[in-house]
């Protein structure tokens, strides 16, 4: 939807308002090897909360569950490439 009425307001008066919405995101990567860090920050005008964990038959029960589905470390084995 944001992407619509961006483009519709682009070039207007009205094209400040999508500004407003929009938020920062930030990722964060860290090799526990080589201590090795990226970051990386994400512009978004909205957060897609997905109904329930990937693999799960339980949905999410309310918002603050979802949150902390963004805030969730990762950890990851193998071999992986900084760039």
């Amino acid at each position: 939807m944001f992407d619509a009425l961006e483009h519709k307001f682009k070039g207007t008066d009205q094209a400040h308002l999508i500004s407003q919405y929009e938020g920062v995101m930030a990722d964060y990567v860290k090799c526990l090897e080589c201590s090795t860090e990226k970051h990386r920050q994400d512009k978004f005008l909205d957060i897609p909360l997905p109904v329930r964990p990937f693999g799960s038959t339980v949905a999410y029960s309310n918002v603050v569950s979802h949150s902390n589905y963004f805030n969730t470390i990762y950890k990851k084995s193998g071999r992986v490439s900084f760039h």
